[in-house]
């Protein structure tokens, strides 16, 4: 074969081989990425992760917190 047939067979062969590693290793991120279900918290902060769509409730309503809106206001 020609050599240019060569070139072309081994830029093919090393660009298979990149394609092959490079989705072993999206598969593992994917595999081993934690996952929340819509809605559900990081057990931490209570702030929603994942898709949801719901608001983030940043404060709880108690004493302290309408005696600083009030002063405020």
């Amino acid at each position: 074969m020609s050599e240019r047939v060569l070139k072309r067979r081994e830029f093919l062969k090393r660009a298979g081989n990149a394609a092959v590693v490079i989705g072993a290793a999206a598969t593992v991120v994917t595999a081993t990425t934690q996952t929340y279900a819509r809605g559900q918290t990081d057990g931490h902060s209570g702030v929603a992760v994942g898709r949801s769509r719901k608001n983030e409730i940043l404060y709880r309503k108690t004493p302290e917190w309408e005696l600083y809106y009030r002063s405020v206001l």
